[in-house]
């Protein structure tokens, strides 16, 4: 999934879409829609870095 395909579906889920219809919506598998939410949670947990573009607190 490329980065922005992954950040669309983060965005969406974070609004509280469903993984079926953020998948269904991006015409990507589920299971990859999941992985990349499990891997965003395993970078929260650890207290990685924010993504590019946001501050510490991971606002905008």
């Amino acid at each position: 999934m490329s980065a922005r395909v992954d950040a669309q579906a983060l965005a969406w889920l974070s609004r509280g879409y469903s993984v079926a219809w953020v998948a269904a919506r991006l015409g990507v598998p589920e299971g990859r829609v999941r992985a990349a939410a499990e891997r965003e949670a395993r970078r929260i947990e650890r207290g990685g870095r924010p993504r590019r573009g946001e501050g510490a607190d991971g606002r905008a």
